[in-house]
Formats: structure tokens, sequence, C-alpha cells
């Protein structure tokens, strides 16, 4: 991609037409600092304590780049080329276009109305986090196929919890089998429901990368001295 943080912030989403790869979508999180990586080998003076807290020798921001609307636009376009592009015949799950696209709380809320309005006939559904705890807003019909949205793909914890509360909600209709993500940095590439014979949904990234996390207890870099940042 290659262009600066001030002409980015210029770029009309119309502009892109091509899809992005994998290095330029890490760009743009390099370049609003919003990535951070330990160099190999290295015993960094403070390391990444995430959310779940286990320790990691790297770190995704994705509020920093989802703040700015066109960036987002852009984004939530090539989420959109991936899902309609994907080599179909690796994914044995059911495929379809969907009816509503619903973006994961809080990171993905954005992101997903996004989706939804550059996909024609496609509407947004309404999922919130109230109290810690993600829950459906939006009622679906018999016909209607919710596709989920996440911005950085971990261990699916959060897409777990959207899919179940998902479930409720859609009555008859179907959630599609699939969690589009910008990074999945947890190198699963399913994750299975735990309801009865459980449900599989496949991962679509733009991205892949290979972090290494630990529990505290267990950190090589905690016990070289490192200090652990909690980052939210």
């Amino acid at each position: 991609m290659g262009k600066s943080k001030d002409e980015l912030l210029r770029l009309d989403p119309d502009c892109i037409k091509s899809r992005l790869k994998g290095f330029e979508i890490l760009y743009l999180y390099k370049i609003f600092d919003g990535y951070w990586k330990c160099p190999d080998g290295e015993i960094p003076k403070y390391h990444a304590q995430l959310k779940s807290g286990v320790c990691s020798d790297s770190f995704l921001n994705s509020k920093v780049i989802l703040k700015h609307e066109n960036i987002r636009k852009i984004i939530a376009k090539q989420l959109m080329y991936k899902y309609l592009n994907v080599k179909r015949a690796q994914h044995t799950l059911d495929w379809g276009k969907p009816t509503h696209i619903g973006g994961i709380p809080n990171g993905a809320k954005e992101l997903g109305d996004n989706v939804a309005d550059i996909w024609n006939d496609v509407e947004k559904a309404d999922l919130v986090k109230q109290k810690g705890i993600i829950k459906m807003n939006s009622i679906l019909g018999d016909s209607d196929k919710l596709l989920l949205v996440e911005d950085v793909f971990t261990k699916g914890t959060a897409s777990l919890e959207a899919i179940k509360s998902s479930f409720k909600s859609i009555g008859s209709g179907r959630v599609l089998p699939f969690i589009l993500s910008i990074v999945n940095r947890g190198g699963l590439r399913q994750i299975q429901t735990m309801q009865s014979g459980g449900f599989v949904f496949n991962i679509i990234s733009l991205h892949s990368i290979k972090a290494n996390e630990w529990e505290s207890s267990k950190c090589p870099f905690c016990e070289a001295g490192s200090k652990s940042i909690k980052l939210n």
C-alpha cells in the first residue's frame, strides 16, 4: 500500500477496486500504531497482557483504524470481497448470501453495519453488549440468513457468545456457518458451538498472523523480568 497516514485518511473508499493482500491489511494496523510485536529472540522491557489475562508477544488494536470511517468502509468492502471470492471447495459447510449482517460488539459493531451497507439487499442485525453480555436485538424471520463479522479473531469467545444469542432470536432462520474477520491471530480455522450436536463455523479472515500466548505463570517474558502491560 505504501501510503502515509494522512494520505490514507484522505483516501476515497470507492477508489479501492481490487482485493488487498494480507500484508496490506497489516500495514493499516502498523501505520495507525495498532500493531505491536516483540522482535524474535528479544526480551522486551514491556509486553502485552490481553483482556483474557494471558501474556502475548504481539497485540492488535482495531479501534485505532476502525474509528476512521473511510478506512472502516475500505475494510468492509474487503470483507465482502473475501466472502464472495474465497475458494468454496475448501469449505464443506452450507454457503449462501446473507439477508442480515451483524457486527460483533464492541469492536466490529460499526464494521458489520458498513458491510451491510455496501451489500445489495442486505440488512443490519442489531447486536449489542449490555453489562458485558452480547445480545441480539433484531428478530429474524424464517427465511433469513445471518452472517457475523468480527474485527480480530483470537479464541472465538465473543463469536460463540454472539452465535448463541443469535440462535435465540432467529426463529427458524439460519446463522450462516462462517465468521468474517479482519485478522485471525488465534490460528483456529473453525469453532464449534456447545449446543447438542454442535454447529461448526469456519473462520474467514483477510489476514492471519502467528501470535504466541502464555499464562502469566508460564510466560517467558515475565520470567525474564519483562513487565506485562494490560491492554484493552
